[in-house]
């Protein structure tokens, strides 16, 4: 009748060294997740800063010259008349697009 092979008791580490083993894996894995959430700010600013962007194109490019300054003018004529009030010209707008 065989008998199975004796094999080595399992090793006792002591218990600094099992300290030692989970402190490096905590470290390890709380620079994993710093990594990671580093990632996601880099990637929430980007997106911010596209949404900023697309909110300033909003605001500023689809309103037409004409518009801006019928908007101004009739703002102006329902303001009541300051000393501060400055009349709005056509060429306080600068240059015209074409």
């Amino acid at each position: 009748m065989a008998t199975a092979p004796l094999r080595d008791p399992p090793k006792i580490l002591p218990q600094e060294e099992v300290m030692h083993r989970n402190h490096q894996h905590q470290e390890d894995v709380n620079k994993e997740r710093i990594v990671h959430l580093q990632e996601k700010l880099r990637n929430w600013n980007a997106l911010e800063d596209e949404l900023l962007l697309e909110t300033l194109k909003y605001y500023i490019n689809p309103c037409p010259r004409v518009t801006l300054l019928a908007l101004l003018n009739e703002n102006q004529e329902s303001w009541s008349k300051g000393e501060d009030e400055i009349p709005l010209q056509e060429s306080d707008l600068g240059p015209r697009d074409s």
